[in-house]
Protein backbone atom coordinates (compact mmCIF):
# COMPACT_ATOMS: atom_id res chain seq x y z
CA UNK A 1 0.00 0.00 0.00
CA UNK A 2 1.08 3.33 -1.19
CA UNK A 3 1.97 5.86 1.67
CA UNK A 4 -1.23 7.82 2.42
CA UNK A 5 -3.39 4.40 0.82
CA UNK A 6 -6.37 3.23 2.35
CA UNK A 7 -6.56 1.50 5.24
CA UNK A 8 -6.33 -2.20 6.25
CA UNK A 9 -9.00 -3.95 8.19
CA UNK A 10 -10.32 -7.05 10.26
CA UNK A 11 -13.05 -7.63 12.24
CA UNK A 12 -14.13 -10.60 14.21
CA UNK A 13 -16.84 -11.23 17.12
CA UNK A 14 -17.38 -13.55 19.68
CA UNK A 15 -13.81 -14.62 19.88
CA UNK A 16 -12.06 -16.37 22.65
CA UNK A 17 -9.41 -15.57 25.00
CA UNK A 18 -7.81 -17.82 27.28
CA UNK A 19 -4.65 -17.58 29.47
CA UNK A 20 -2.09 -18.26 27.05
CA UNK A 21 -1.40 -15.63 24.53
CA UNK A 22 -2.78 -16.47 21.19
CA UNK A 23 -3.67 -14.68 18.14
CA UNK A 24 -7.10 -13.38 17.90
CA UNK A 25 -7.06 -10.75 14.65
CA UNK A 26 -4.77 -11.02 11.75
CA UNK A 27 -4.46 -8.43 8.78
CA UNK A 28 -4.64 -9.05 5.25
CA UNK A 29 -1.41 -10.01 4.14
CA UNK A 30 -0.07 -6.12 2.22
CA UNK A 31 2.94 -4.69 0.15
CA UNK A 32 3.66 -1.27 1.58
CA UNK A 33 6.09 0.92 1.11
CA UNK A 34 6.48 4.15 3.38
CA UNK A 35 9.53 6.03 4.84
CA UNK A 36 7.52 6.85 8.15
CA UNK A 37 6.35 3.59 8.94
CA UNK A 38 2.71 1.93 9.58
CA UNK A 39 -0.15 2.55 12.32
CA UNK A 40 -2.10 -0.21 13.46
CA UNK A 41 -5.10 1.05 15.58
CA UNK A 42 -6.94 -1.68 17.97
CA UNK A 43 -10.50 -1.21 19.34
CA UNK A 44 -12.40 -3.71 20.98
CA UNK A 45 -15.52 -5.09 23.53
CA UNK A 46 -14.31 -7.50 26.15
CA UNK A 47 -16.15 -9.59 28.78
CA UNK A 48 -14.20 -11.22 31.17
CA UNK A 49 -15.04 -14.23 32.91
CA UNK A 50 -15.90 -15.24 36.46
CA UNK A 51 -11.51 -14.73 37.73
CA UNK A 52 -10.33 -12.81 34.90
CA UNK A 53 -7.98 -10.34 36.79
CA UNK A 54 -5.88 -8.87 33.10
CA UNK A 55 -6.30 -8.88 29.82
CA UNK A 56 -2.72 -8.53 27.96
CA UNK A 57 -2.86 -7.16 24.38
CA UNK A 58 0.38 -7.38 21.81
CA UNK A 59 0.76 -6.82 18.46
CA UNK A 60 3.36 -8.63 16.33
CA UNK A 61 4.84 -8.81 13.17
CA UNK A 62 3.99 -11.81 11.23
CA UNK A 63 2.47 -14.04 13.41
CA UNK A 64 2.26 -15.23 17.18
CA UNK A 65 6.07 -15.96 16.88
CA UNK A 66 6.64 -12.33 15.93
CA UNK A 67 8.23 -9.57 16.74
CA UNK A 68 6.56 -7.32 19.41
CA UNK A 69 5.69 -3.99 18.10
CA UNK A 70 5.57 -1.48 21.10
CA UNK A 71 4.88 -2.87 24.34
CA UNK A 72 2.69 -5.25 25.73
CA UNK A 73 -0.47 -3.59 27.03
CA UNK A 74 -2.16 -4.58 29.89
CA UNK A 75 -6.04 -3.75 31.37
CA UNK A 76 -7.21 -4.39 34.89
CA UNK A 77 -10.78 -6.23 34.02
CA UNK A 78 -13.61 -8.12 35.97
CA UNK A 79 -16.31 -9.68 35.93
CA UNK A 80 -19.33 -9.16 35.26
CA UNK A 81 -18.37 -5.78 33.41
CA UNK A 82 -17.52 -5.35 29.73
CA UNK A 83 -14.79 -3.12 28.69
CA UNK A 84 -14.04 -1.06 25.56
CA UNK A 85 -10.57 -0.88 24.96
CA UNK A 86 -8.47 0.78 22.71
CA UNK A 87 -4.57 1.88 21.36
CA UNK A 88 -2.72 2.88 18.65
CA UNK A 89 0.84 2.10 18.25
CA UNK A 90 3.36 3.28 15.26
CA UNK A 91 6.00 0.45 13.83
CA UNK A 92 8.63 2.65 12.05
CA UNK A 93 11.38 -0.26 11.83
CA UNK A 94 12.37 -2.13 8.79
CA UNK A 95 9.29 -4.28 8.67
CA UNK A 96 6.65 -1.33 9.52
CA UNK A 97 8.54 0.53 6.48
CA UNK A 98 7.89 -1.51 3.60
CA UNK A 99 6.80 -5.11 3.16
CA UNK A 100 5.53 -7.50 0.32
CA UNK A 101 3.10 -9.76 1.46
CA UNK A 102 4.00 -8.56 5.32
CA UNK A 103 0.88 -8.70 7.90
CA UNK A 104 0.59 -7.76 11.61
CA UNK A 105 -1.66 -9.84 14.01
CA UNK A 106 -2.91 -8.96 17.62
CA UNK A 107 -2.60 -11.47 20.18
CA UNK A 108 -4.42 -11.34 23.49
CA UNK A 109 -4.01 -13.33 26.74
CA UNK A 110 -5.89 -13.42 30.06
CA UNK A 111 -4.55 -13.31 33.66
CA UNK A 112 -6.36 -16.01 35.89
CA UNK A 113 -8.73 -16.88 33.57
CA UNK A 114 -10.20 -15.77 29.99
CA UNK A 115 -13.37 -14.41 28.93
CA UNK A 116 -14.39 -13.24 25.16
CA UNK A 117 -13.86 -10.12 22.72
CA UNK A 118 -17.73 -9.53 21.73
CA UNK A 119 -15.68 -7.82 19.20
CA UNK A 120 -12.19 -6.90 18.15
CA UNK A 121 -11.98 -4.12 14.94
CA UNK A 122 -8.09 -3.99 13.80
CA UNK A 123 -6.65 -1.57 11.20
CA UNK A 124 -3.51 -0.71 9.67
CA UNK A 125 -2.64 2.47 7.79
CA UNK A 126 0.41 3.76 6.66
CA UNK A 127 2.04 6.68 7.74
CA UNK A 128 2.00 9.83 5.40
CA UNK A 129 3.17 13.85 6.01
CA UNK A 130 0.77 15.73 6.10
CA UNK A 131 1.35 18.47 3.55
Amino acid sequence: MPAGSGPSIVQATAVAVTTSEAVVATLPAGNWNTPAGSLISVSSNYSPAASNTALVYRVRQGSLAGTLVGVARTSTVANPNSYELGFEVADTSAFGQQQAGGQYVVTAQGTGAGGTLNIITVEQETIAPIS
